[in-house]
């Protein structure tokens, strides 16, 4: 996975111009109060630039990704089981406050 969150940054699957147009705000308005957006494909936070997640579930299996381009530091969580989402958030509120150091 790390190899091709590596090859979408560095324009190598898609042109830089593409993913400039995918992880651009396409719903203003869309939640403000939440501070999140949508890209097409991710999840926004207009608020903070550089910053893109994509999660889903099905049949008991959970995937969430967060790319944190303004602070070169990718996150994937998979699980087997049970709601991953509160723990994926306060997992990677953790080692970005610890790369921060």
């Amino acid at each position: 996975m790390g190899l091709f969150i590596n090859a979408l940054l560095k324009g190598k699957i898609i042109d830089q111009q593409t993913f400039a147009l995918m992880t651009q705000n396409h719903s203003p308005g869309i939640n403000p109060d939440q501070g999140y957006g949508y890209g097409y494909g991710w999840f926004l936070v207009p608020a903070v630039p550089g910053i893109f997640a994509h999660g889903g579930s099905f049949g008991g299996f959970e995937a969430n990704i967060e790319l944190k381009t303004n602070l070169d530091i990718q996150l994937l969580f998979l699980s087997n089981g049970g709601n991953i989402q509160p723990f994926f958030y306060e997992l990677g509120n953790l080692i970005i406050d610890f790369y921060q150091r």
